[in-house]
């Protein structure tokens, strides 16, 4: 899976302290509603970058019609050039929004049941001793699936640099997690896992008899005009220009991370820009692409406990495609965030779609949370906080 569990932990505890969860309101209370939009407070989140801690930024801010774009910091270190506000960058985990919805598509259509066990659609992929697993739990993490180590040691700076180009497919990275007994019961707690998501990949390609990009390109991409949106293919480790270069620093000096390994796939694998990403998320939240029955599903998090910190107060806080994340005043926004060395992106809206935050940020530091201050100045203008 694309990041260790320490870093993604050390990733999603800095976004965290960026996208600070407070406790709801009373009962009843009216929703919380985004103060005015700072632009200035945008510009200034990153007019002073490349810092010690990041090369650039880049974000979009949607305003009901209107649209709002700040970029700051360098193409590449040493260089006067800022990137293009059209700068392709590796989106990682953000991926999984776009899996889920495929799912539930194919769900809507009958070619599934979310309720049906996985078993019954990949027949020898899960260990004969796993209780059954319910397709509706990969995507929202509640499958009790145990976590794959592939990229074990990846959290080491060095470690990644000396592996960034290695590639895994589907099949291994689900059997290097299957060798280890279930984590619990599926449906009784919540852990965010990467594993689902290649399990649901790999669903998606058995029910279409089609490729996964082939069917991404088909059902998402085109209908909504995502042309800087694209799946690499397996051995492709460049990036598409427009693009910033990444780095990662090792023993202090920066190394160029730009180019690495896509095998993240379906979970974590897709480049796009901002624009992409944010017409992406206003498309999915306005109903483009889901009928009323699996939109729902969007915004039902399940009821019971969270395996780690990275939820509120333990319980869950991921639904079938989405995070639900509680800024400070008690407003509440919807999306994905994701992150691979040299770069942490994220896409977040009000539920409504008329206030939306879409970020890239290309840290110095192993998804260690070293965008933390970047992003912590971007929601909150963003949100009028």
């Amino acid at each position: 899976m694309r990041g260790t569990r320490l870093a993604l932990r050390a990733t999603i505890l800095a976004c965290a302290a960026a996208l600070t969860a407070v406790p709801a309101g009373p009962a009843g209370a009216d929703p919380v509603q985004p103060g005015p939009v700072d632009e200035a407070g945008l510009r200034g989140a990153v007019v002073d970058l490349p810092t010690p801690a990041a090369t650039a930024a880049f974000a979009r801010v949607r305003d009901g019609a209107r649209q709002v774009t700040v970029r700051g910091g360098a193409r590449k270190l040493g260089s006067a050039h800022q990137g293009s506000p059209a700068s392709r960058f590796r989106i990682a985990s953000g991926t999984k929004m776009f899996t889920s919805v495929l799912v539930l598509q194919l769900a809507r259509q009958g070619r599934l049941r979310l309720d049906a066990p996985v078993q019954r659609y990949l027949p020898g992929l899960l260990p004969s001793s796993y209780p059954h697993v319910p397709v509706r739990t990969l995507l929202d993490h509640t499958s009790g699936l145990p976590h794959s180590t592939e990229d074990a040691g990846w959290e080491d700076p060095a470690t990644f640099v000396a592996h960034r180009f290695d590639r895994f497919t589907p099949e291994q990275v689900v059997a290097t997690a299957t060798s280890q007994p279930m984590a619990f019961e599926p449906g009784t707690r919540q852990e965010y896992n990467g594993v689902n998501h290649f399990i649901a990949g790999l669903l998606v390609e058995r029910v279409t008899g089609a490729s996964y990009g082939h069917v991404l390109q088909r059902r998402i991409l085109r209908p909504l005009r995502l042309r800087a949106t694209r799946l690499p293919e397996p051995e492709d480790a460049t990036l598409p220009k427009p693009h910033v270069h990444t780095y990662l620093r090792v023993d202090d000096e920066p190394v160029d991370v730009t180019e690495q390994s896509p095998y993240g796939w379906a979970e974590s694998g897709l480049v796009s820009t901002t624009r992409d990403l944010d017409r992406f998320l206003h498309a999915l939240i306005r109903g483009r692409l889901l009928e009323r029955r699996q939109q729902r599903l969007l915004f039902r998090v399940p009821d019971v406990p969270y395996v780690g910190d990275e939820c509120p107060h333990h319980r869950a806080c991921y639904s079938a495609g989405l995070q639900r994340t509680e800024l400070p005043g008690g407003l509440v926004v919807w999306g994905k965030s994701g992150s691979v060395p040299g770069t942490s992106s994220g896409t977040f809206t009000t539920r409504d779609g008329r206030r939306s935050l879409t970020y890239a940020i290309h840290p110095l530091g192993n998804r260690d949370g070293s965008e933390g201050e970047v992003l912590q100045r971007l929601v909150t203008a963003a949100f009028g906080l």
